[in-house]
Parts: structure tokens; sequence; C-alpha cells
């Protein structure tokens, strides 16, 4: 292995903390915080009977208002669920589909009839449900008749629902965004269409190196927000403002003893500081966004396993850090 792959892969995981980074709000625990709680809710979830490559799943567990001024629509609308779903079938194909889930039928119907005749797009409704599709070849077609047949499954991938309760899970800390990524080759070869040759030659290493099996998003937020909030926000760049949170698991195929010895070895040769928190050894790096502003991203190795989690707020990074269930 590489060791300055190895660096760069931990780099890569903290960038994508930012990158992907949606707003979700935290309405506090209600459920059991125990072990499994989290693959528990996920497994409950239903989704298309194929492999999926991406699966993003938003839940706040009560209606996200949306207000009317955003969308259009005569009366702000209660949105329960999203689900997307993603396959790469090579490297000029890709199937991008999901569900909305609204807490009404009526407000379904209503928001169908604004964006049933999208270009590009399939969308069929079903009761609260919009289901929509983009993409082509087989798995899009798969895609597209189990909408058709509403043929749906709980989700069942037992080493995807393993690496998810990784993610905090406390009184004040649920992940109301889920995200799983399955890195491939296909989607290693879509990425490269749209990166320069240095960053598109560097992931390629990574991957082929440090051979990262699956990885877990969860976004979380210590208070409740506002889309219309948000929204402002995203305009002013002032998001980070805000006790938003995300934390990423990824595991290697690499052995834990290997994987972790090396990379501790390449971040102390990358001069990142090495600080405490709480009883985890970690080490820090700071996410410059311009104008003064930086977002701390603290990073921890646990045998084959790297654990990432950055905040606007340096506490409540530091929160999440010590919150991973490892």
């Amino acid at each position: 292995m590489k060791r300055n792959n190895i660096g760069s892969l931990l780099l890569i995981c903290s960038l994508v903390l930012v990158i992907m980074a949606i707003p979700a709000a935290s309405t506090g625990c209600t459920a059991a915080n125990k072990p499994g709680a989290i693959s528990a809710r996920l497994a409950a979830t239903m989704v298309p009977p194929v492999d999926l490559d991406l699966y993003i799943y938003f839940d706040q567990q009560v209606p996200t208002i949306v207000p009317k001024v955003l969308t259009g629509a005569p009366a702000d609308l209660p949105v329960q669920s999203v689900a997307i779903w993603g396959i790469v079938n090579n490297e000029t194909q890709y199937t991008i589909s999901g569900a909305l889930i609204f807490k009404e039928a009526a407000d379904a119907s209503m928001v169908f009839g604004l964006v049933s005749k999208l270009p590009g797009f399939y969308t069929k409704l079903n009761n609260r449900s919009i289901y929509f599709l983009q993409g082509s070849g087989g798995p899009a077609e798969s895609l597209k008749n189990a909408i058709d047949n509403n043929n749906f499954k709980a989700y069942n991938d037992k080493t995807a629902l393993t690496e998810v309760n990784h993610l905090p899970l406390t009184s004040t800390a649920r992940p109301n965004l889920i995200g799983i990524i399955k890195p491939n080759k296909a989607a290693l070869d879509m990425a490269k269409k749209y990166l320069d040759k240095n960053t598109a030659n560097t992931i390629e290493s990574i991957v082929s190196s440090a051979k990262p099996k699956t990885l877990v998003l969860g976004v979380y937020s210590p208070k409740p927000l506002e889309v219309a909030d948000m929204a402002q926000r995203i305009r002013n760049n002032t998001v980070w403002d805000l006790d938003l949170g995300a934390v990423i698991c990824m595991d290697s195929e690499y052995p834990g003893f290997m994987f972790n010895s090396i990379a501790n070895n390449i971040l102390k040769s990358q001069n990142l500081p090495e600080v405490q928190v709480g009883k985890l050894n970690a080490y820090k790096e700071s996410l410059d966004l311009g104008n003064g502003k930086t977002i701390p991203i603290y990073l921890n190795l646990s045998g084959n396993h790297v654990y990432a989690a950055a905040s606007g707020q340096d506490s409540y990074a530091q929160t999440l850090l010590t919150s991973i269930n490892r």
C-alpha cells in the first residue's frame, strides 16, 4: 500500500464531510439509544430490489415543512421523508431515482402536478409518494419496473447495516440523514470525466490502494432547522454558523494492524496536529471556507476504520467524534 495514498484518503474523507453535508434537523431521540437502533431504522425502509451504489435517506421523524414561497405551491408542504437511490452503469451512464413521501396524499398529488412534466425525468404518483427517475440502460429499466409495479423490499444490505451502527446515536445526536456509498470502478470512471487529471489520478490511486469497502455518512444538528432559514443561509454562505455536524465512517479491506499503523505514520508526516478529544487520540485538520471562516475536522483511526467528524462549531465536532460507536 502506498503511504501517500493513505494520507490522501484520510484528507479526502474530511472533504467529503463538507461537500455532502446536506442540512438535516434533529428533534431529539425518542427511540431507544441502543446498539442496532440505527440499522433497525434503516432496515425498515423500502427500496427497489436491485444492488445500489448509493442510498441516501432523510427523515426527521416529524414532517419537514417546505414553505410555499420556495416551491410555488399554494400552501406550505409537510414532507415526511426523502429517499435517493443511485446506480452507476459505466463511465457514461448512471441512474438516480428516489421517493418523496408526503404526510398527506393530497399534498403529493398537488406537487406531482408541478413536477410530472420535468424534462429528462420519469415520475410516478402513488398515494403519498412521488417517485422520480433519471437515467438510462438496464439499471434504469429495473428501477422503473420496480416503481411501476410497486415492487419494493426492506433494505437488507448487511454490510451497510453493520457500518451505520458506528454512527453516533444519543439523546441529543440522532442522524436524520444517512448516506451509504459503495465505491466501485464504474463510479470512479464516471467521476474522472468531471475532475482534473491530477485529482482523478489521485482518487483512482487511493481506491485501488486503500480499498475502501463502504462509506457511511451521517448528518446531525442539535436543534430543529427550518427549510426557509436554511435556504437563506445557503445563499448567504452562513450555513456553518449553525451547529451542523457530519460524521463519516469508512472501513478498508486491509487488516486493521496494517491500515492503522501506516495511516498514523502518514498523518504524522503531513504535520497534522495530534490532539486529545476526550479519551481519543485524533488528528485535527481545518478547511478554509474563505472570508476568515474555517471548519474543524477531526480524524480518528481504529483498526481498519477511519472515523471523521466536522462541524462549524469545534465543540460539536468533538462531541460527535467521541460519540461514534467503535
